[in-house]
């Protein structure tokens, strides 16, 4: 299993204007970019969405890699319950694919390291 470090830096120089200064930069940033157009079922019926590609990026050497998975929108449902008077009501909504890979990439970025097996280089 190959693994990546989101977290790794490389030492550089940096210029402020003023004097040299050595900064550590982040090798990783990852992205999501729009894909197709793809069908899609809503709480109110069939409609579109865009699916969403996640790309990690090395800015050092220009690796780019592609999450064989794309990313697309789905609809959820969750129970609110109120506390004083215990009235429940069920809510569902779509969740767009944007939403969801933002929220991927705030997960991988939490967890910090990747398993390079589920991505492909471009």
């Amino acid at each position: 299993m190959n693994t990546i470090n989101l977290n790794a830096t490389i030492k550089t120089k940096d210029h402020d204007g003023y004097k040299a200064q050595t900064v550590h930069e982040k090798m990783w940033i990852l992205s999501k970019v729009q894909g197709d157009i793809v069908p899609c079922m809503t709480p109110d019926g069939p409609s579109d969405d865009f699916c969403w590609h996640i790309t990690l990026t090395n800015w050092f050497t220009g690796s780019v890699y592609v999450l064989n998975t794309p990313v697309i929108g789905r609809i959820r449902s969750e129970t609110y319950t109120d506390e004083e008077d215990g009235y429940s009501e069920d809510v569902t909504w779509y969740e767009n694919g944007r939403n969801r890979a933002d929220a991927l990439i705030e997960q991988m970025k939490k967890v910090g390291k990747l398993n390079m097996d589920n991505w492909t280089k471009q």
